[in-house]
C-alpha cells in the first residue's frame, strides 16, 4: 500500500511540470481624424460583440486579447497572421461612419483557396499588415482624415 501511494505521489509530481508560456496579441483602432466616428462591427451579417462604438478624436477601441502557446506571434509567417484582427475585433465587416456625413466599409471574405480577400485591398481594418506595433503586444490602426476623404458620401441616413 505504501508503494502504491508513493508511486501515485511520484506520478502527480512529475505531471505537474511548468506550464508552456503564453503569448498575447491585441488590435487597437484609434480615431486620429478630425471627426467623430461610429464603428459598426458585423460578423456573418449580424452585429457582433462591439456592435456600434462611438469614438471621438483620439479615442481608441481595444479588441479582445488573442493568446497562443507554442512560441511568440512573431515566429509565425505573415500569412498566418493576416486575418488576426478578425478574431481580435470579432468581425468580418466594419463600417466607419464619419460625422454622420460619410462612410467606409472594410470587409474580408474567405475564398475557397483559404486565401482571404480584403475590400478595400490597399488599407483595411481587418488585415494584420495594416497595423503598426505599439509595443506590449498591441497593434494600432489609425483612422485619419485621409480615410474621411476616401469615404463615400452618405445618401440619406448614414446608418
Amino acid at each position: 500500500m505504501k508503494n502504491t501511494t508513493l508511486i501515485t505521489l511520484l506520478f502527480l509530481i512529475l505531471a505537474c511540470g511548468p506550464e508552456a508560456p503564453m503569448f498575447d496579441r491585441q488590435y487597437v483602432i484609434q480615431n486620429s481624424s478630425s471627426f467623430q466616428i461610429v464603428l459598426q462591427f458585423y460578423k456573418n451579417g449580424e452585429p457582433s460583440r462591439y456592435n456600434e462604438t462611438l469614438l471621438n478624436t483620439s479615442n481608441q477601441l481595444e479588441g479582445s486579447v488573442l493568446t497562443r502557446s507554442g512560441g511568440p506571434w512573431d515566429d509565425l509567417a505573415k500569412e498566418q497572421l493576416i486575418d488576426n484582427p478578425v478574431a481580435s475585433l470579432e468581425a468580418d465587416s466594419i463600417t466607419v461612419i464619419f460625422n454622420k456625413e460619410k462612410k467606409a466599409t472594410y470587409t474580408i471574405e474567405f475564398m475557397q483557396t483559404g486565401v482571404p480577400a480584403f475590400n478595400p485591398a490597399n488599407r483595411n481594418l481587418l488585415r494584420d499588415t495594416d497595423y503598426v506595433s505599439i509595443g506590449k503586444d498591441k497593434f494600432l490602426f489609425q483612422i485619419t482624415d485621409s480615410d474621411y476623404e476616401g469615404a463615400e458620401p452618405c445618401i440619406g441616413d448614414c446608418n
